[in-house]
């Protein structure tokens, strides 16, 4: 039997939601229970404590998920497409192939890593994701423009022109100004200090509050970004053929010697 095909447009949909319901949460549990700031803390700082982290890592998890199905879709979308030059969009499209299943396994370790626990694992993790992330979004505007008309509207490309500009830019000035706060961290504080409750008589305040600022514009391009998608997706059917095959039943024949049968013969004669 075959399910009935559907459009995949919840995918970019979920995702926003999932990005927008795992910040909130683990926001709200967060400031309630003092363990950040009200303003503008790290993004990861929110998911550092139980239970908090529980949520934040539940979620995590889901988003990860969704996202590697929405890069696979993508990737399949424009594999399908029949008339594509090979050599402009085929090669484009492999390697954001490549770039999403990275960028989906740094969101993994963002979730599962605290920064107060493995702080080199969970930095590691949200470079690739944020740094891979940027990239897939970039090369998606390329390849928005050359199935231009076709395939893709002018609006649609434009829109994710700028997001992806807005992550590139938030991006770069997220890490370079949590450079500068981090270095004048350490010149008024001890190593041993929690970085998760920063006040403004702190060392490095304008600047954390400039790095973390940037990153919640990050994050919220690229939730908009992926919404981008949902015209497309929608349009997109997955279809699941299921085969199912029953081996005849081999009947035992009675031996000619027997007078009577028996009752398991009866049954299966």
């Amino acid at each position: 039997m075959a399910c009935r095909p559907q459009g995949l447009g919840f995918l970019p949909v979920s995702m926003f939601l999932l990005l927008v319901i795992t910040i909130g949460i683990s926001y709200l549990i967060a400031v309630l229970r003092g363990d950040v700031p009200v303003v503008f803390p790290y993004i990861s700082d929110t998911g550092a404590k139980p239970p908090e982290s529980c949520v934040f890592a539940q979620f995590v998890n889901l988003s990860a998920l969704v996202l590697l199905a929405l890069v696979f879709v993508r990737y399949k979308e424009l594999d399908t497409i029949e008339g594509l030059p090979p050599r402009s969009i085929g090669c484009l499209n492999k390697a954001s192939l490549f770039l999403g299943l990275a960028g989906t396994f740094g969101l993994s370790l963002v979730g599962n890593f605290q920064d107060v626990n493995v702080i080199v694992v969970h930095e590691i993790g949200a470079l690739t994701l944020f740094l891979c992330g940027t990239i897939y979004a970039i090369i998606h505007v390329r390849i928005s423009y050359l199935l231009y008309p076709e395939y893709c509207r002018l609006l649609v490309c434009r829109l994710r022109l700028l997001l992806s500009l807005m992550m590139l830019v938030s991006l770069v000035t997220c890490v370079t100004f949590e450079g500068v706060a981090e270095y004048k961290w350490m010149h008024h504080h001890n190593r041993t200090d929690t970085q998760q409750l920063w006040k403004p008589t702190d060392g490095g305040y304008a600047f954390h509050i400039v790095s973390t600022s940037f990153e919640w514009a990050l994050a919220i391009s690229f939730g908009l970004y992926c919404l981008t998608f949902f015209g497309e997706f929608r349009k997109v059917s997955m279809q699941l053929n299921m085969f199912l095959h029953v081996e005849p039943f081999a009947v035992t024949p009675v031996a000619s010697n027997e007078e009577e049968p028996n009752e398991y013969t009866k049954l299966y004669a």
